[in-house]
């Protein structure tokens, strides 16, 4: 955590949506992974993890109500993709790492996708941990060009 403190003082974007704990969607992943409460435990260890860091400027922490086809972790134009597949936990599952070359490629496609799920399904987490349902739909079409731009500083998203 001190790493991405660090990097969000000095003006990378960080980005981290996590699944809801409470909803009922974390409980079936679980079952289906056959590890029970452990899912939704996890996330709540996240949390405790992250509580620092919604004080910093640059960080997004979301809860989202759904269960995502794969977990993108991105650097810049470099994006580490956890696939998840039925049944198995996501640290059994391959990692792919897949670089940006252009607008159309993989990199790009996975970013698109992602951003218009996390973004659709997002739920806020106010610091009195209220859920708040949030972003209307025209806020996704402004956050996909945000995402797909490189800047001269390093942009973290954990999706």
């Amino acid at each position: 955590m001190r790493t991405l403190r660090e990097r969000a003082r000095s003006g990378t974007p960080l980005w981290i949506p996590l699944r809801d704990p409470d909803r009922t969607c974390v409980a079936a992943r679980g079952s289906d992974e056959g590890v029970g409460e452990s899912m939704a435990a996890k996330t709540r260890k996240a949390l405790v993890h992250c509580r620092a860091l919604p004080k910093v400027d640059g960080v997004e922490i979301r809860l989202h109500d759904t269960v995502p086809y794969n977990s993108i972790f991105q650097a810049d134009d470099d994006l580490l993709i956890n696939p998840h597949a039925y049944g198995i936990a996501a640290s059994r599952a391959p990692v792919l790492h897949v670089r940006r070359a252009e607008d159309g490629d993989m990199a790009s496609t996975y970013l698109r996708a992602s951003s218009a799920f996390e973004l659709r399904r997002a739920l806020d987490r106010e610091g009195s941990g209220e859920h708040v349902k949030a972003i209307a739909d025209q806020r996704i079409g402004s956050r996909i060009p945000e995402i797909r731009r490189t800047s001269h500083k390093k942009r973290v998203n954990v999706m």
